[in-house]
């Protein structure tokens, strides 16, 4: 398969990197928390300007963040495929892993974990509170199609109405109930809980350096938890040290002042794990993996109905992903979600950097995690392995 067969390219008349984004987007953050850390050179535009209508979404095949266009025109789409574009093409100056065997599948385990299982936070604290905080999202939505004379305001308050009205209609398929608000409360404020604590020995997740787990973490917290004012309030009464973080993962230094006795730009040695960082993993592999292990299992079921034929989409429609409803245990309570195709196919990048060691390093990855109930993820493995071409999960 060529890159030609993976992604379309047009003319880029930035004559540089490009980003498309949200600023109120889960998935737009964590990709502009790898650009900069990263120190990828890129120009943000809005998604409101005419290039990304007319030039990036027809080969998209929807109007979707994030999506970057490099210098030479290639349009890539989905945050964990852009990260790993960006890497496998040099257009970085750091590589945010640790390069060692325990620290590097811990962290992308993280960012994997990070970017299904904390959207439900992102989705909850937004929507379901709403009403507290509906100008300043209305705002955010509007100003993400530009201040510029190409839309009125009255087309930017149609776009916040789509958005909400969309949003409001999908929440309770993401396991948001009335039966579940308050798990789902008490899920995320013991999770900055744990994060604060944290952060009061180390600036980021491993250590003194950033890693793409870093990323994924920001992608949940900052476009929506700290800068939405229902959550953002929270977070500074509660956690004010997770609200430095997210200030210090928005710049392109280390920015860990306060850390004087640390090094910048180093991680805890001998391939360790911080004794602080080690209830997060537990926290987060106990609250998802229930839910990952139905959706795998819905999966299996799913594709044994499929005609499977290699190099052809999952589904029909490029803006469709679930496979259908499962059902799963949170905090002891019956709660539901969908199953999607995405979710699979980021499952497999952390099997295929896992798979790719050797059984020495295997073995003491396994025993890491192990006591954490980590290493039970490395055995929820679909039957049937998904690549990404023209923006879609496809058969591998």
């Amino acid at each position: 398969m060529t890159d030609t067969d993976i992604y379309t390219v047009e003319d880029n008349p930035f004559g540089e990197l490009v980003f498309f984004g949200w600023v109120c987007s889960f998935y737009s953050g964590k990709t502009r928390a790898y650009l900069r850390k990263a120190q990828v050179a890129y120009r943000e535009i809005a998604i409101g300007h005419p290039h990304f209508t007319m030039k990036v979404v027809p080969p998209v095949g929807r109007p979707i963040v994030p999506v970057i266009q490099t210098r030479d025109g290639v349009i890539v789409q989905d945050s964990a495929e852009i990260i790993d574009y960006i890497a496998a093409n040099d257009l970085g100056e750091r590589t945010l892993m640790p390069g060692t065997p325990v620290q590097d599948i811990t962290a992308l385990i993280l960012d994997f974990i990070f970017s299904e299982y904390l959207a439900r936070f992102n989705l909850y604290t937004r929507w379901v509170h709403y009403h507290k905080q509906e100008s300043f999202i209305r705002e955010q939505f509007g100003s993400s199609f530009g201040y510029t004379e190409h839309y009125e305001q009255a087309e930017r308050d149609k776009i916040a109405d789509v958005t909400r009205d969309r949003a409001l209609q999908i929440i309770k398929l993401f396991g948001i109930s009335h039966e579940t608000h308050h798990l789902i409360d008490q899920q995320y404020r013991d999770l900055l809980d744990l994060l604060n604590a944290h952060f009061l020995q180390h600036p980021y997740l491993f250590g003194a350096a950033e890693t793409v787990a870093d990323c994924a973490l920001e992608g949940a917290l900052q476009p929506h938890l700290s800068r939405d004012p229902y959550p953002g309030m929270m977070m500074r009464e509660r956690a004010p040290r997770v609200l430095r973080y997210t200030e210090r993962m928005a710049q392109r230094d280390h920015d860990m002042p306060e850390y004087f006795d640390r090094e910048p730009g180093t991680f805890v040695p001998d391939d360790n794990l911080p004794e602080t960082l080690k209830p997060i993993i537990t926290l987060a592999a106990q609250e998802y993996i229930p839910e990952l292990k139905a959706a795998a299992e819905q999966f299996d079921q799913w594709a044994e109905t499929q005609d499977i034929i290699p190099g052809q989409p999952l589904l029909p429609f490029k803006a469709e992903r679930s496979m259908g409803k499962i059902q799963f245990r949170m905090r002891g309570i019956k709660a539901q979600s969908i199953a999607q195709t995405n979710t699979m196919w980021a499952l497999q990048r952390v099997h295929d950097a896992f798979d790719a060691l050797t059984q020495d390093d295997q073995k003491v990855v396994r025993s890491a995690l192990m006591p954490l109930g980590a290493a039970e993820l490395l055995k929820i493995r679909p039957r049937n392995r998904l690549v990404r071409k023209q923006y879609t999960e496809v058969w591998a």
